[in-house]
């Protein structure tokens, strides 16, 4: 064969191929963290949103202190995938660890939310709703904790990791889903 010929062949390029397509995340958790901030924004329009908008609502610093931390767990619910389908996940990486001890103060703050509910409720006369409502914002806290703990820990999976994820923000959905129903008369 002719010397040319394959200096020619080695100087010419490689056939292009089709660019890999990396999948950047599934958009259904995208989807279900605005579905999910939906369903607490009609929840609590009513009777947190309006409210404190108007210059009506009284509460102690803690009742806004515990809807701002459930709130910012919902705005991540978005943030989160977001930033996975954008490709920054080294910062979806760094943000999830400060979302971990973030879960652990939500915890606190809904166990303690829930017992001082109670307890305002007891001392207002009322005999039945304090023990039926304090199953509920505590099972909420334990099936949190739950999926949250599991999903930090299945991190380096990430089909474990984005489904425990969800679960852990469909755990404290039943309070504002509860008052949505309630508000359309359900």
């Amino acid at each position: 064969m002719d010397p040319a010929v394959n200096k020619a062949a080695d100087a010419m390029p490689a056939p292009r191929t089709a660019p890999e397509v990396r999948r950047r995340g599934d958009p259904f958790y995208l989807i279900m963290g605005f579905v999910s901030l939906l369903i607490v924004l009609a929840g609590f329009f009513p009777t947190y949103i309006s409210p404190v908008v108007n210059g009506t609502f009284v509460a102690k610093p803690f009742v806004h202190l515990h809807g701002s931390l459930f709130f910012l767990w919902i705005l991540f619910s978005i943030i989160q995938p977001l930033l996975v389908s954008t490709g920054h996940t080294a910062l979806h990486r760094k943000t999830g660890v400060a979302l971990g001890v973030f879960a652990i103060a939500m915890v606190v703050m809904g166990v303690s939310m829930a017992i001082i509910s109670a307890k305002v409720d007891i001392s207002r006369g009322d005999d039945l709703r304090p023990g039926s409502f304090l199953l509920i914002p505590l099972t909420d806290m334990l099936l949190f904790t739950l999926f949250a703990g599991l999903g930090i820990l299945r991190n380096r999976t990430p089909q474990d990791h984005k489904r425990l994820m969800l679960l852990a923000t469909v755990a404290i959905l039943p309070a504002p889903f509860t008052r949505l129903l309630g508000g359309l008369g359900l």
